[in-house]
């Protein structure tokens, strides 16, 4: 009974921190007095430029990927793509930053003694030293901005990422249907 327990402990342990490693992270404004309910036709709008030096970024292989995504999302939504006059339209804007982050292990101490029935007992120690890593690595920040008939902003959303350095085109193509899939499902927003 006591191993159960603590197996299903141990599966609760896991699971919430499955589900707290897949958490979005996605940041929504939009304008609050638009009724979104009137918009069912849409066409995006590819960026004129990308905003990054970052050859995994600026490409026309990423940006096929993404109006990819955009369209396959926005129409298992029924949504329309329409290609003159839609509702609203969709662009985007990547955009890349490379971050700093340390991990600091702190000072450990720890003791234990045991006593058995043939035993004359045992004592032991430990001490480990702090150590410091620091290291950097890039995000690549994606928007997506939704522009009304006359391409005024009324909806966006971004999420950042940190980019593979060995991501297949297999991988890069899931990946980027992963960041657009959690960036479009706050769109329309929820009043």
């Amino acid at each position: 009974m006591k191993n159960n327990r603590i197996n299903t402990y141990a599966l609760l342990v896991l699971i919430i921190s499955f589900l707290s490693g897949c958490a979005s992270n996605v940041a929504v404004d939009y304008d609050q007095q638009l009724a979104f309910t009137n918009l069912k036709t849409f066409q995006v709008i590819s960026p004129s430029e990308i905003k990054t030096d970052d050859p995994r970024l600026n490409s026309t292989l990423v940006t096929k990927r993404i109006n990819k995504a955009i369209i396959s999302h926005l129409v298992k939504r029924n949504f329309k793509l329409q290609d003159s006059n839609p509702d609203f339209y969709l662009t985007y804007i990547l955009q890349s930053k490379q971050e700093i982050s340390s991990t600091n292990s702190g000072l450990s101490f720890g003791f234990g003694h045991g006593f058995g029935r043939y035993s004359r007992g045992s004592f032991g120690m430990i001490y480990t030293f702090p150590e410091n890593d620091v290291y950097s690595y890039d995000k690549a920040i994606v928007t997506i901005d939704v522009l009304d008939t006359k391409k005024q902003l009324i909806w966006r959303g971004s999420s950042s990422h940190i980019l593979d350095r060995t991501a297949t085109p297999q991988k890069s193509d899931q990946k980027i249907h992963q960041i657009v899939n959690d960036i479009l499902s706050h769109f329309p927003p929820q009043k």
